[in-house]
């Protein structure tokens, strides 16, 4: 059965310009934050027979002495077509500026859900590709300047109510001089059933310039040997904030409570999908 894709894109720049920004003080700073983070999952051995795929934003500019513009550009989609399944989700940040008053502040979600019937004794089996980036340029590291990328993939086993991390990526980049809230972190935790084929990581961590990356590809599949029906729930987040006051975007939650955040998540599209999609 064809299901139809619920796909939802958009692309936002916004600029704040104060009448002041023309003849800035000489302790103005040149910033600029990236974030990018994708997720795409292809060759499926079974097709799902519920989908999903959301995205949500919440973007601010503000510039009392000086200007910030910002640049978004989000994509979400999980179709079926020509026997075919394909997940997709991308997002990317971009947050530049200069001045001595202002607040810039992206925050992009996106949600991919699927719910497969496995018969007894088969596989679910897909490819993945994966990448995060995060990068920050301040010129005063007396400032604010932070970007975060995480994804949550798991599934969980309906009949048997269990739940299987397929993989987890957390990067959180800041840049200033504060000790407490200077931290910097790359975590990469993937479950039993992924098995990576590719992988590749760069980390520069300097001064005024810091930037991450990593990427991977890989293939995911776990066998049931009284069969199943999974739901595959994939939620990534990015953040990027700057600001003359040093701060930086939300903390990553913890495992625990990112299991109940997925799992609160899976409970409500599935009590809507059969009236939107069946």
């Amino acid at each position: 059965m064809k299901t139809v894709p619920i796909i939802r894109r958009t692309l936002l720049t916004l600029m704040t310009v104060s009448s002041m920004s023309l003849a800035l003080p000489s302790k103005a700073a040149n910033f600029f934050t990236v974030s990018e983070i994708s997720l795409e999952l292809t060759n499926f051995s079974h097709l799902p027979h519920d989908i999903a795929a959301f995205v949500t934003q919440d973007v601010t500019t503000i510039a009392n002495i000086g200007f910030v513009a910002a640049q978004v550009d989000v994509d979400a989609i999980f179709q079926v077509e020509n026997n075919e399944a394909i997940a997709q989700a991308y997002s990317s940040i971009g947050l530049i500026g200069s001045g001595t008053d202002y607040l810039g502040s992206a925050n992009v979600s996106t949600n991919l859900f699927g719910s497969f019937m496995i018969p007894v004794g088969e596989s679910l089996r897909f490819d993945i590709n994966s990448y995060l980036s995060l990068e920050n340029f301040t010129e005063d590291l007396f400032s604010g300047h932070s970007t975060s990328g995480t994804i949550s993939f798991l599934f969980q086993d309906v009949l048997n109510q269990t739940v299987y991390e397929v993989f987890r990526l957390t990067g959180i980049l800041n840049t200033n001089n504060n000790e407490e809230l200077g931290r910097d972190i790359l975590k990469f935790v993937r479950g039993d059933g992924l098995k990576i084929s590719n992988y590749y990581e760069q980390i520069v961590l300097e001064g005024n310039n810091e930037s991450l990356v990593l990427a991977f590809s890989g293939v995911f599949e776990q066998k049931f040997e009284q069969g199943a029906i999974i739901n595959l729930v994939a939620v990534s987040q990015t953040c990027n904030y700057d600001s003359n006051e040093v701060g930086g975007c939300v903390t990553i939650p913890e495992p625990s409570n990112r299991t109940s955040l997925l799992l609160g998540l899976l409970c409500l599209i599935s009590v809507g999908l059969r009236s939107r999609i069946m």
